[in-house]
């Protein structure tokens, strides 16, 4: 098995690296939320339970 080198990385590329993910979960996370608020609004409608509204 060869030796491996040691990565030379600057802090500041780790920083834009960490800010571009975060970024990224930012953004899957309102699309989660969004989807889950649509989930319980058509639970609501189909079934006329309005309990699920109070999951909040």
């Amino acid at each position: 098995m060869a030796e491996q080198q040691p990565l030379n990385v600057s802090y500041e590329q780790i920083i834009e690296g960490l800010r571009r993910r975060i970024g990224d979960l930012t953004y899957e996370n309102v699309l989660l939320g969004t989807a889950v608020d649509q989930l319980q609004e058509r639970i609501t409608e189909l079934t006329g339970d309005d309990r699920m509204n109070n999951c909040h």
